[in-house]
């Protein structure tokens, strides 16, 4: 979780210095890096590690 949520930012900040077509490609990339870390939290919740109102805080 740690890894996902860290990867999510430098590729924003990478391809805004790029531009373009470029800066599209990494807000994908950063977007696919929260889809993982928003899947990591749900299977947390599901196999205990984190309660309910960890889940909600973390999720909304």
């Amino acid at each position: 979780m740690q890894h996902s949520s860290v990867s999510a930012v430098p590729p924003v900040a990478e391809g805004c210095k790029q531009g373009g077509n470029d800066f599209i490609r990494f807000l994908r990339i950063a977007q696919g890096s929260a889809a993982e870390l928003r899947t990591l939290v749900y299977m947390a919740k599901k196999t205990g590690l984190i309660n309910d109102d960890s889940f909600q805080e973390l999720i909304f």
